[in-house]
């Protein structure tokens, strides 16, 4: 597989090659590759609405419920936290998420 020649990307040629590893990969059916079930948007906006109910600061609380009411399937699962929360709780949902990504993978 290979690009026409003259056709741009805006992919670097590392990110192609990848991507082009990728296609043959599956285009082969290699067996190293594993089936990881989708997350579905509600799924995610209920986990992520437990977390943010187990914290005490309103105001924090406030603008992660926003957060959660802007998920679609276009965003990635995360907060997207800066400075407004301590390492602890940054540390804390990122441990909470990998056990839910991993109680997800459990079930196939």
């Amino acid at each position: 597989m290979n690009l026409t020649s003259g056709v741009n990307c805006s992919y670097s040629e590392a990110e192609l090659n990848s991507l082009i590893d990728k296609i043959r990969r599956i285009e082969q059916s290699d067996p190293d590759i594993i089936s990881i079930p989708r997350v579905f948007l509600e799924d995610r906006k209920n986990f992520m609405q437990e977390f943010v109910s187990k914290l005490s600061d309103s105001d924090l609380v406030d603008v992660l419920n926003q957060r959660v009411k802007n998920q679609d399937c276009k965003t990635k699962f995360d907060f997207y936290f800066e400075n407004e929360v301590s390492e602890f709780v940054k540390e804390k949902w990122e441990e909470e998420k990998n056990i839910f990504y991993s109680r997800g993978s459990q079930l196939f």
